[in-house]
């Protein structure tokens, strides 16, 4: 999922990849990076499964780790955010906001003379309450939102956009609340011939 709010900065600048173990796909993560066009500003991973410790000592040519959700209590999960080193940004702590597998998040701010952005990212286990997960999402917005920055929310939060729910609906609500608009409106995911949506609001 990406939405954004008020962007004027392309897309294009950031990427986001729902990786399934870092550890496993360094290799892959690296190729990308260097090899991508206009190479991506900030890069957003999740459910990178990775300790703290093990991701304080992260590297990839160029870029640097910007800020990190890690879990304490359960294995896999975590988002990180990943900047190029010419790049200035601030970590933003949302550390009271954060719940294992329910809600995991990870933000940035960037505040030049040219881009006014908050970036972040997040990820919901499937087997968690989508409900816990969307107030404490309408809690960060609250916390996060600013008139004049633009706002990006990417990740995977596990919510099928393809399928009408109550869920979805809900999300969609919060979403226009903030004026963010979503960004991905094709099959992010294909799982028996079955297409799933995981939505990107800008």
């Amino acid at each position: 999922m990406v939405t954004m709010r008020n962007s004027r900065i392309l897309t294009g600048h950031i990427d986001h990849q729902n990786i399934s173990s870092l550890n496993k796909k360094k290799d892959e993560i690296n190729i990308m990076l260097q090899e991508s066009q206009g190479r991506p500003h900030l890069v957003c991973l999740s459910e990178h499964h990775m300790r703290k410790e093990e991701m304080l000592d992260l590297t990839f040519p160029g870029y640097k780790l910007a800020n990190c959700f890690c879990r304490k209590t359960y294995s896999n999960g975590g988002v990180c955010i990943l900047a190029r080193n010419n790049m200035t940004y601030q970590a933003i702590d949302l550390n009271k906001l954060r719940k294992e597998k329910v809600f995991e998040i990870s933000g940035v701010k960037l505040n030049t003379c040219s881009t006014k952005l908050t970036l972040c990212c997040v990820y919901r286990s499937p087997s968690e309450n989508p409900n816990y997960f969307l107030e404490l999402l309408e809690k960060t917005l609250n916390l996060l939102y600013e008139p004049n920055v633009s706002l990006v929310i990417c990740g995977d939060l596990n919510i099928n956009f393809l399928v009408d729910s109550s869920v979805k609906q809900n999300l969609e609500s919060i979403m226009k609340t903030y004026n963010l608009t979503q960004a991905v409106t094709f099959p992010t995911r294909i799982r028996n011939d079955k297409g799933t949506q995981l939505t990107a609001y800008f």
